[in-house]
């Protein structure tokens, strides 16, 4: 089985100046795991949950 090709996002923060993202998306698509996602929105990762089961 191969490995799924995913995305990317980096958040620059530079002293000073306004963040910056930079994204490397695959058929239009960013996949992230759900801890990257609560990093991403300042959030405990049971935040980043499925709501709908």
């Amino acid at each position: 089985m191969s490995k799924m090709e995913t995305g990317d996002i980096k958040i620059i923060m530079e002293e000073g100046k306004a963040p910056s993202v930079e994204a490397r998306l695959i058929n239009g698509d960013l996949w992230m795991q759900s801890w990257q996602m609560a990093r991403f929105f300042n959030v405990f990762n049971q935040k980043c949950a499925r709501t709908d089961i």
